[in-house]
């Protein structure tokens, strides 16, 4: 995971997940606690902190969480290619199970 520059006393770190498997979106930014001084218990506290502070975050994007993620154009393509990405694995899910009822 990689941190970006901030203030770190503010209580949390701007960071991007480098891992397929990790908790959030793939090298998409996103605002969790800052680890070191835990000001803030979860990402969504740490999130409201950041965007108190004008940190612009990313709303209304289908499968992704709301308040999370920077709102930046690069941040943008990432979180839309993988909203992309899920819609379509939902519908095929939708039409396997179609199929299989009687």
């Amino acid at each position: 995971m990689d941190n970006y520059d901030n203030d770190y006393g503010q209580g949390y770190v701007i960071t991007a997940c480098d891992s397929p498997d990790g908790a959030f979106i793939q090298d998409a930014l996103h605002v969790e606690p800052d680890t070191r001084n835990w000001i803030y218990d979860d990402d969504e506290s740490a999130a409201r902190a950041a965007q108190r502070d004008g940190v612009k975050l990313v709303y209304g994007i289908p499968y992704v969480a709301d308040g999370v993620y920077l709102d930046t154009p690069e941040n943008r393509d990432i979180l839309e290619m993988y909203s992309d990405r899920i819609a379509r694995a939902v519908q095929r899910r939708k039409e396997k199970n179609a199929r299989r009822k009687p």
